[in-house]
């Protein structure tokens, strides 16, 4: 087995070094749509920290 890289045995605040990762799509009912959602995943790779937040869609632009 190989050392762990430096950014996960240095002491650093959470998520300074972080992993991301989207999963679904999921389909949500909001009145009579159905939407397409997805899940962003988040991890700390210093103290394996999760954090989950909902995605309206994979496209990488802000809100317009």
């Amino acid at each position: 087995m190989s050392d762990l890289p430096v950014d996960r045995t240095e002491s650093s605040p959470p998520f300074t070094y972080c992993a991301v990762d989207y999963f679904g799509p999921w389909y949500v009912k909001e009145g009579r749509k159905v939407l397409k959602r997805y899940g962003a995943l988040f991890t700390c790779m210093a103290s394996r920290a999760v954090h989950i937040e909902v995605a309206n869609s994979l496209t990488t632009a802000g809100p317009e």
